[in-house]
Formats: structure tokens, C-alpha cells, sequence
């Protein structure tokens, strides 16, 4: 999703990408955490793909993209305070766009058990640019405890255009 998300934003490859998701890759967690149980082992190519900037660094090998990412894991009710975390860095910085990337995968079923309410898997992406252009909507900023689902389908339903 992550790959498929960042190629659709048709970035330059000097473009600086803010990844964040809640919870990461947890399928590919619950592989390494099964192997280790049943098998006493590790792969160390399943290893090297388990660590949190692997989407990011996956989709920008992928695309040929070399102006560097981060990679924002927070807690619930977080997503307002990393969207304006976002914004702040491409304001207070000399870049004059910035792709702000969130996906979080659905979780392994053994997993069900740890959440409340059901999960629905989701990848978006937005540039954040400083260039001035008449057509380009403004981003509202996310009210404190929206969840990223909330936040796109008020975009959505405020006539914002989401997706290629």
C-alpha cells in the first residue's frame, strides 16, 4: 500500500517523505514472532524487512526517491498532533514540499483479541507544498482524537479530490 500510495503522489525524486501508521507492518511482525516461537531461528531477510522504516524505505528504493523520510509511530489519538507536526516541518524548513504518508495494514486475526472496534486497512498521501496555486485545496487541520479514517472521509464528503 505504502509503494502504491507514494508512486500515485508522483513525487520528485528530492521530495522529503513524514510516514507515519499506528501499528506498522503486523502481519509481517506476527511471521517473525511465530518463526522464533516454532523454529528457535531467524531469517535475517525477514529480519531486515520487520523494522519500521521498511514501507518507507521499500517504496523509495522502489521509485528511485533520494530526499530522505521519516518515519512517525505514535500512539492513538495522534494523528492531529502528527498532521501539525507535518505542516510545522515543511513551514519551518527551506523544502518546498514535503509528502506526508500514513498506512496501517489490518491485523493478523490472532491479533483480534487486542482490538476493540474492527480495523480497516488504509494507505493515503498528501503533498504539502509552500508553492502558491489557486486550484490546490488547503489541508484543515485534524481535530484533537480523529482518526485518520475520519479525517479523509470529512475530506472526502468537503469536496476535496483524494486519489489519481
Amino acid at each position: 500500500m505504502t509503494i502504491q500510495v507514494t508512486h500515485d503522489l508522483k513525487l520528485s525524486p528530492d521530495t522529503k517523505i513524514i510516514f507515519f501508521s499506528y501499528r506498522g507492518e503486523l502481519g509481517r511482525q506476527f511471521q517473525i514472532n511465530k518463526m522464533l516461537i516454532e523454529e528457535n531461528a531467524l531469517s535475517p531477510a525477514s529480519f531486515s524487512l520487520s523494522v519500521f522504516n521498511a514501507p518507507a524505505a521499500l517504496a523509495t528504493m522502489a521509485l528511485g526517491l533520494k530526499g530522505g523520510y521519516s518515519c512517525v509511530y505514535p500512539g492513538n489519538n495522534s494523528f492531529s498532533s502528527c498532521l501539525t507536526m507535518v505542516k510545522a516541518a515543511l513551514l519551518g524548513s527551506s523544502l518546498e514540499e514535503i509528502a506526508f504518508i500514513y498506512a496501517d495494514e489490518e491485523p493478523p486475526v490472532e491479533y483480534n483479541c487486542l482490538f476493540n472496534e474492527p480495523f480497516l486497512a488504509i494507505s493515503f498521501g498528501f503533498l504539502l507544498t509552500k508553492i502558491k496555486n489557486n486550484n490546490a485545496p488547503v489541508l484543515p487541520s485534524a481535530n484533537e482524537n480523529e482518526t485518520p479514517i475520519t479525517y479523509l472521509k470529512k475530506l472526502l464528503a468537503g469536496g476535496i479530490h483524494v486519489g489519481s
